[in-house]
């Protein structure tokens, strides 16, 4: 039997804006892994957490921000996937310009 120590690679993540609820993040990680973002702007949030289905495709609810077309407010967001193993791979940044 050998123990699995090879990290997962960095999960892809999209932002959803959903006007006047929680916003999200969607994406693929390794199928199975624990999956967590942690806002970093405007200010730090989170860890906000889900698990990767089978396949790999992840949902996280976040905060709701809000910002306008005149007045957009940037959110930046670390998202990392830590494997059954709790092996934890390469975060990715994630950016998005909120204007609702």
């Amino acid at each position: 039997i050998s123990k699995d120590t090879v990290p997962p690679g960095a999960p892809s993540a999209v932002y959803v804006d959903l006007k006047n609820q929680a916003d999200q993040i969607t994406g693929t990680a390794e199928g199975g892994a624990a999956v967590t973002a942690t806002q970093t702007v405007p200010a730090a949030s989170g860890p906000y957490g889900a698990t990767a289905a089978g396949g790999g495709a992840y949902t996280l609810t976040v905060a709701d921000t809000k910002g306008s077309s005149g007045k957009p407010v940037t959110v930046a967001y670390l998202v990392t996937a830590t494997d059954a193993a709790g092996n934890l791979g390469t975060a990715t940044t994630l950016t998005y310009a909120v204007t609702q």
